[in-house]
C-alpha cells in the first residue's frame, strides 16, 4: 500500500497537469504576439488624423516652409550672392493678420518651434503657463460653424462669411531694404485635418512656395498636452 500511494499521487499529479493543458488549448484565447501589443501612449506623438470640427477653437502652426531654388520669375533670391533667401511668413484669418514669423536666414526650407524653451522648461517642472505667453509660432482659430438649412428641403444654406474658413499665408524673402515676395497660399479650413498636414504647390499664386507643413491642435486639450503635441517632431 506504501508503494502505490506515491505512484497514485504521480498519476493525478499528472493528469492535472495534461488537463490544465488542454483547458488551456481548448477554451482560452491565445496570447497576443508581442509585436501585436499596445504600446503605452507617447505625449510627445503628433497629434491623431481627424476632420476638424465645426465652431471650433484651433491652433494652427506652420511647421516649415520650402521654397524653390529661385523666386518668381526666375530670379536669384540674394541679388549678387549665391546665399539662399532670409524666409519669413504671415498668416491671417478673417482679413487680420495674426501671426508674423521670425526670419529664418539663408535656407530654402524655414523651420519653426512652436513653443518657446524657457516655456518647455517651465511645463516640464510643472509650472503654469498661459498659451498667448508659450506660443513662439502659430494662432489660435475658430473654424465655422455648421451651415443650417432652411425649413424646406432643398431650400440652400444661408451666405456665410467665407473669410472664417480661410487661412492665407504669405511667405517672402527678408531683405534689408526690400523684401521679395515668395507666394501666397489660400489654406481651405475644410481641407485640413486635426495633425499633420504636408501640402505641396507647384506655381501659380503659390508662387515660388513649394512645400507647407501644417500642424492643427484642438484649443481645448489641457494646456500641458497641447505644449507636448505642438513639440511633437
Amino acid at each position: 500500500m506504501k508503494t502505490v500511494l506515491p505512484w497514485l499521487a504521480a498519476v493525478c499529479a499528472i493528469g492535472l497537469v495534461v488537463g490544465a493543458a488542454w483547458v488551456g488549448v481548448t477554451y482560452l484565447p491565445p496570447p497576443t504576439p508581442a509585436a501585436d501589443r499596445a504600446a503605452p501612449p507617447d505625449p510627445f506623438a503628433p497629434p491623431e488624423t481627424a476632420p476638424l470640427k465645426p465652431d471650433h477653437d484651433y491652433v494652427v502652426l506652420i511647421r516649415a516652409v520650402e521654397v524653390a531654388p529661385k523666386g518668381p520669375g526666375d530670379k536669384t533670391w540674394e541679388r549678387g550672392f549665391d546665399d539662399g533667401p532670409d524666409l519669413a511668413y504671415d498668416l491671417s484669418w478673417r482679413g487680420n493678420v495674426i501671426f508674423t514669423s521670425p526670419v529664418a536666414e539663408d535656407t530654402l526650407i524655414g523651420r519653426w518651434e512652436a513653443i518657446n524653451v524657457d516655456v518647455w522648461n517651465s511645463v516640464q517642472n510643472g509650472g503654469n503657463v498661459d498659451l498667448g505667453q508659450a506660443l513662439n509660432n502659430g494662432a489660435v482659430i475658430r473654424t465655422p460653424p455648421a451651415p443650417k438649412r432652411g425649413k424646406g428641403e432643398n431650400a440652400p444654406p444661408p451666405a456665410t462669411d467665407g473669410s472664417a474658413g480661410v487661412l492665407t499665408v504669405r511667405v517672402w524673402d527678408s531683405d534689408l531694404f526690400d523684401n521679395d515676395e515668395a507666394g501666397t497660399v489660400n489654406l481651405l479650413l475644410g481641407d485640413l485635418t486635426e495633425g499633420d498636414n504636408e501640402l505641396h504647390f507647384d506655381g501659380g499664386e503659390a508662387g515660388a512656395i513649394r512645400r507647407l507643413s501644417v500642424r492643427v491642435t484642438d484649443r481645448e486639450v489641457p494646456i500641458r498636452s497641447l505644449i507636448e503635441m505642438l513639440r511633437a517632431p
